[in-house]
């Protein structure tokens, strides 16, 4: 198993639900963003190198969350390295090099 130090863990920081057309949606279960349900649009590989992502905010008891809210666009990141991680077969997981901090 890959561990990057500080990656969130599917079904104890967040989880995977259904959503509606095949699509899945994610409810984060800790933290400070705990019982928002959202999901992830269009991913893509900038001409800078970096990820870029959109996400769609469903639900949440905080009202501070939304699309502006950096500390959330950072979660967000965090939760979707961890589900690209978790999506990787085990032979390409251990291909990976990951720097321990």
């Amino acid at each position: 198993m890959v561990k990057i130090p500080g990656m969130l863990k599917e079904n104890t920081d967040y989880e995977m639900i259904a959503g509606e057309n095949d699509h899945w949606n994610i409810r984060i279960m800790t933290g400070e963003f705990i019982e928002t349900v959202m999901n992830f649009g269009k991913i893509k590989v900038g001409n800078d190198d970096l990820l870029h992502f959109d996400f769609e905010i469903h639900s949440s008891p905080n009202d501070e969350v939304s699309p502006d809210n950096v500390d959330f666009q950072r979660y967000a990141g965090k939760i979707l390295e961890a589900v690209m991680i978790n999506s990787l077969s085990e032979e390409d997981k251990q291909d990976l090099q990951i720097a321990e901090e």
